[in-house]
């Protein structure tokens, strides 16, 4: 069971890796989250100086190891940048019928229980460990809250806390 748990962590790790594209001055980036904070400063806890919408174009002012300072409109600060994109996010929303959106969806949210029918469709295709794998993964999701993966990240130096 132990596999499984080196797995997520493993494929979370390259998530967030490929995330981090380089990027150079000059450069435009676009917004990829319903939101997106600017900071003062290239620090996850710096204060926030402007929020900016969805798919919104950034101007690449500066490169400073992850951090990016980006102009737009207005607006100047700072941002992670596994929070943008190269390429412009597309506005087709074909998700809207779901009760919230990716960005906003967190880690325990996507690890939702399954309804019994699910669990039970592996033992009816003699698929007998199936059942018991998810209830594993269910039982390991459920002690992992935002606040722990918040913490995580801080503790291992990662993502944004870099």
């Amino acid at each position: 069971m132990k596999k499984h748990a080196r797995f997520w962590l493993a494929a979370s790790v390259l998530l967030c890796a490929s995330a981090l594209l380089a990027y150079d001055v000059g450069d435009k980036a676009y917004t990829k989250k319903l939101e997106t904070t600017l900071l003062e400063e290239p620090k996850p806890f710096s204060s926030p100086v402007a929020k900016i919408g969805f798919a919104a174009e950034l101007n690449v002012e500066q490169v400073n190891g992850a951090w990016l300072l980006v102009t737009v409109g207005d607006n100047r600060g700072w941002v992670f940048a596994g929070n943008v994109a190269e390429k412009k996010p597309s506005g087709d929303h074909k998700t809207d019928f779901l009760p919230s959106s990716a960005s906003g969806t967190t880690a325990s949210i996507a690890a939702r229980p399954l309804d019994d029918v699910a669990k039970n469709y592996g033992e009816q295709k003699g698929l007998g460990e199936a059942k018991a794998d998810v209830e594993w993964v269910e039982r390991q999701s459920a002690q992992v809250n935002d606040a722990a993966v918040l913490a995580y990240l801080q503790a291992k130096k990662m993502g944004e806390y870099k």
